[in-house]
């Protein structure tokens, strides 16, 4: 199993606000200036090549399951480092950009941790 590994580089101001709505939101270091204070901002210097349920999302040392996938969450990730994490357990997207995990959120993590996803192996 290969993985996508991305540095935290920045936690926006109001991270810690979005984690108590059950959410956290990524973008590259390319984030637009009005969205930084919502985001964790990490390098996306890897290409991540897929995404499907049951897939393992870990943030620092915190592992999560994949449960929905939106239609938009892949291309999104992979041109601009940015997705929206909801810890709700979906089994049906609500939003096309939004990546949902079974599990709930168990902590923010820190800045030099990394955020890592399952691969296939190519």
């Amino acid at each position: 199993m290969e993985e996508y590994k991305s540095k935290i580089i920045e936690l926006g101001t109001s991270v810690d606000e979005m984690s108590q709505l059950g959410m956290l939101i990524l973008f590259s270091n390319d984030a637009p200036s009005e969205l930084r204070d919502y985001c964790i901002i990490h390098d996306n210097k890897q290409l991540l090549r897929d995404l499907k349920v049951n897939q393992k999302i870990y943030l620092g040392k915190d592992q999560y399951t994949i449960s929905a996938i939106g239609n938009t969450a892949l291309q999104q990730w992979q041109e601009l480092g940015h997705v929206t994490l909801r810890f709700d357990g979906e089994l049906t997207p609500q939003l096309p950009g939004t990546v949902h995990l079974n599990n709930k959120l168990k902590g923010i993590p820190k800045i030099g941790e990394f955020i890592k996803v399952e691969q296939e192996k190519s």
